[in-house]
């Protein structure tokens, strides 16, 4: 074998991993998906699910960068690189893969409960930190409080009652919340079915509050800290929600939903998805 054609073999040798890597087919990716301006459907590829979105509201979709939009305009969103990404509607006919190979999704590319825990534990290890109690800060918490649905990070400010939805809809014991900053408050709520209540005004705009979770028995099973967005922040949101509907021909609730993962709400955003959970 001649010099030259032992130099080709190898060189197609040492290329065929990297045409088999280009080739190999996209990791599932899952987004929120809706009709825009009507009616839609969507056709699957391979071995994926159609999903049945509808117009105004997001549908957590799986395996989205194997559907085909088959009729219809299609909006759809998911988090590439940490960040809300929001793409312009896809008409028909469309593979969405190629949304996702341009912008390839995260591996957390909607907000659940698990992502949001792996999100805020991997800050536990950061500098500085609120100083709760004069310790380091601990995003995260102990004994996956997020991961339970429990408030995490930064939260929403609300005048009106707060009905807290846990993960397992099961969930029974007692929820020990107390001011770690400012006010010296505490309150103690029973957590039924899943759910607990906190009177309205309790929570403070700008305020920083810790907790923790013990089960029907008494025993601890998590504690985490979160802090209240400023009012005033609040309202900036309210207006760019409201022109996002404008703009973007959006219903108030997709429109409130983009602008809470725009602005890295999202614990607020998991209680939305709870709360439409059958």
């Amino acid at each position: 074998m001649s010099t030259l054609k032992s130099f080709a073999l190898l060189f197609t040798w040492l290329l065929l991993p990297g045409l088999a890597l280009a080739a190999s087919p996209q990791p599932p990716a899952r987004c929120k998906i809706a009709c825009k301006g009507g009616p839609c459907s969507l056709a699957a590829l391979a071995n994926a699910t159609a999903p049945r979105p509808v117009e105004g509201s997001w549908t957590t979709a799986e395996q989205c960068n194997q559907l085909l939009v088959n009729s219809g305009v299609v909006e759809l969103r998911y988090l590439h690189r940490g960040r809300w990404f929001m793409p312009p509607a896809q008409p028909t006919p469309s593979k969405l893969s190629g949304v996702f190979e341009a912008n390839p999704a995260d591996a957390c590319s909607v907000v659940s409960p698990a992502c949001l825990q792996l999100a805020l534990s991997a800050k536990q290890a950061a500098v500085g930190g609120h100083g709760i109690d004069n310790r380091v800060s601990k995003p995260g918490g102990e004994g996956d409080p997020c991961a339970l649905g429990l408030p995490c990070g930064t939260v929403l400010p609300r005048a009106e009652p707060l009905t807290l939805r846990l993960v397992d809809a099961g969930a029974q014991g007692q929820l020990l919340l107390r001011a770690a900053r400012g006010q010296a408050a505490e309150t103690r709520l029973t957590v039924q079915g899943g759910r607990a209540s906190l009177s309205g005004g309790w929570l403070q705009p700008g305020g920083l509050y810790a907790y923790q979770f013990s089960d029907a028995a008494g025993k601890p099973v998590a504690s985490g800290e979160f802090s209240l967005l400023s009012q005033s922040m609040l309202e900036r949101l309210r207006k760019r929600s409201v022109q996002r509907e404008e703009q973007q021909g959006l219903s108030p609730a997709q429109a409130w939903y983009d602008t809470l993962l725009e602005n890295q709400l999202l614990w607020d955003a998991l209680q939305l998805d709870l709360e439409a959970s059958p």
